[in-house]
C-alpha cells in the first residue's frame, strides 16, 4: 500500500516491505509473540514534531501487554525509542523529523514470547 494507505497486513511482519501509514491517524495489528515485529514506514512532509503512541487492547498496557516502540531512519539507526511512558507499560515518542525523509516505526512487545492486539497512533505533537 502507498504512502496515503493505513491499512496494516499482518502478512509484512518482519519483512523489509513495512505497510505505509500516514504521518497523522492509527493502525491496528496483532503482536504474535515469538519476538514479532509490525513496521510501518511514514514520510513526513514538514519538520513538526510528530507523536507516535503505541497501546495494548483497549488502550490499556499491562502484564506481558508491555509495549516497545521504535523510529528508525533510513539507515536503520534509532532516532527514538520508549518502552514505559507516564508510570504505564505502553510507549510513546515523540521527535522531530527530517522534511520528507523515510521512517520506520517499529512495534513490539518488550517480552519477546508476549501476544496482543495493538493500536498504534500518529498525530502531530503540537
Amino acid at each position: 500500500m502507498g504512502p496515503s494507505g493505513i491499512a496494516h497486513d499482518e502478512a509484512r511482519d518482519d519483512t523489509n516491505e513495512p505497510t505505509w501509514v500516514p504521518t497523522s491517524g492509527i493502525a491496528s495489528g496483532t503482536i504474535a509473540g515469538g519476538g514479532d515485529v509490525d513496521k510501518f514506514t511514514i514520510r513526513p512532509q514538514g519538520t513538526q514534531p510528530i507523536r507516535i503512541t503505541l497501546t495494548s487492547g483497549a488502550h490499556r498496557c499491562g502484564g506481558t501487554n508491555d509495549t516497545l516502540l521504535e523510529v528508525r531512519d533510513a539507515a536503520d539507526a534509532v532516532v527514538a525509542s520508549n518502552d514505559d511512558v507516564d508510570g504505564t507499560l505502553c510507549s510513546a515518542v515523540v521527535f522531530t523529523p527530517v522534511s520528507n525523509a523515510v521512517y520506520t516505526v517499529h512495534a513490539k512487545a518488550f517480552i519477546s514470547s508476549a501476544s496482543f492486539n495493538y493500536l498504534l497512533k500518529l498525530d502531530r505533537a503540537f
